[in-house]
């Protein structure tokens, strides 16, 4: 197994004095919930993103700072999402057991939209206390990485939190097997969310759909979907008149029934399809954010589960 994380001398085992607990911050909620359900009240687990904000819109802000600054342990997704942290990473006093997620996923990866075939990526400065693949993996350039949205699929979400496990066992052996018996139970939930999602979307394979953003190729992939078209390649950039015509010609030649637009992200463009070209528009969830309990993943792919069923029968 390849685990995904590093370790620098005096942290690795924090929590093995007597009374305390580990801390841990996550990124964003999907790790958010694979973490806690393997910690359960074992350790102390706080997300870095707040309720609301996506990974894109992120700024960090003196509340986050602090937060950083007090954990042992950082749980990152990877793949370029949390770019934003380099630079904190980068400061002396802020040099964490960095936990990648997405470790040993290489062979599975697939392209941002637009980008082709992925053989590098843009070089970054070399830190000081960081080995070149964690740093890389960690807070490479978005535009130059991977799709980071891997945990769409619950089988490569399973593979993060046996990542996160063997991290969490090396920082904390006190309480390694109660860590692995915790991970099972939830590596079970995955299993049975996949079962339910396989069931569901049988009847659905090879349906053409569009998404707003370039976050559902994982999914449409592991479930038999066609993602043909995608509204918005990079968030919050409008796209080009060409762009949209080319979408409108997608809707009539594959044909689309329905445009996805995001939960967390209106868009009068998405809209705009709909009513123009005359086809159904829904609603998807990334899962990039939102409440934080440890059941909002399991949760919220069953709502998107639900919203595929009535969308596309």
């Amino acid at each position: 197994m390849v685990l995904g994380y590093l370790l620098w001398g005096g942290i690795a085992q924090a929590s093995g004095v007597e009374g305390h607990r580990l801390r841990i911050v996550t990124s964003i909620l999907p790790i958010y919930c694979f973490t806690i359900n393997i910690t359960g009240d074992l350790a102390e687990v706080e997300n870095l993103l707040p309720p609301g904000v996506e990974p894109h819109d992120f700024q960090f802000t003196p509340r986050e700072m602090r937060i950083v600054g007090a954990a042992q342990i950082l749980v990152v997704n990877g793949l370029g999402l949390e770019s934003w942290l380099s630079r904190v990473l980068d400061a002396p006093e802020n040099r964490k057991t960095v936990v990648i997620a997405s470790a040993g996923l290489e062979a599975d990866l697939l392209p941002l939209a637009g980008t082709g075939s992925l053989t590098s990526t843009v070089p970054l400065a070399r830190s000081s206390g960081f080995s070149r693949s964690a740093r890389d993996s960690a807070t490479e350039n978005p535009a130059s990485a991977w799709n980071p949205h891997f945990w769409l699929d619950p089988t490569l979400a399973s593979r993060a939190v046996t990542n996160i496990l063997a991290a969490l066992q090396k920082a904390d052996p006190t309480h390694a097997e109660a860590y692995a018996h915790n991970a099972q139970r939830y590596l079970g939930e995955l299993a049975a969310l996949d079962a339910e999602l396989q069931a569901g979307l049988a009847p659905l394979k090879d349906q053409a759909i569009i998404t707003f953003h370039d976050a559902f190729p994982y999914f449409a992939r592991h479930y038999g979907l066609r993602v043909v078209g995608i509204v918005e390649k990079v968030p919050d950039v409008e796209p080009s008149p060409r762009h949209v015509a080319a979408l409108a010609a997608l809707i009539r030649r594959e044909p689309v029934r329905v445009v996805f637009g995001e939960r967390q992200s209106p868009s009068r463009l998405v809209d705009m399809l709909g009513r123009d070209y005359h086809v159904a528009i829904a609603q998807l969830d990334t899962l990039e954010t939102g409440a934080l309990t440890g059941d909002a993943y399991t949760r919220g792919m069953r709502d998107n589960l639900r919203t595929l069923e009535k969308a596309l029968r």
